[in-house]
C-alpha cells in the first residue's frame, strides 16, 4: 500500500491551515512520505506523482522475491515534464 500526505496550495498561504512542519511531522509520526504542492502554479506536482509511482514499484517488485534479482535491484521512475507550448495551451485544473 503506498500513502504519501500532499500538502496542497501551497500558494495560497493566506488561508493556510497547517504548516509545512505540522505536515511533516504528522508523515514522520505515521511513517510516511510528505510533500508539498501547488496544482496552480505547478510546483511539485509532477514529483508528487513520481513518489507515488517510485512506491508502487518498489511495493510491487518486493513483494515478488524473484523480480529484484531479475531487474537488477530498484529502478527510478521520472515523469517527464511537458514542453512549454504544451503546457501553456492546457486547460488547468485551477483556470480561472
Amino acid at each position: 500500500m503506498c500513502i504519501l500526505l500532499v500538502g496542497n496550495k501551497i500558494d495560497d498561504t493566506e488561508n493556510r491551515k497547517v504548516t509545512k512542519e505540522q505536515g511533516e511531522q504528522l508523515a514522520k509520526d505515521f511513517e510516511i512520505n510528505f510533500i508539498e504542492t501547488s496544482a496552480k502554479n505547478d510546483i511539485n506536482v509532477a514529483e508528487a506523482f513520481s513518489m507515488i509511482s517510485n512506491s508502487v514499484y518498489k511495493s510491487f517488485f518486493e513483494s515478488d522475491e524473484t523480480s529484484s534479482t531479475k531487474t537488477g535491484g530498484e529502478k527510478e521512475i521520472k515523469l517527464e515534464k511537458t514542453n512549454e507550448s504544451v503546457r501553456n495551451n492546457r486547460v488547468s485544473c485551477c483556470s480561472k
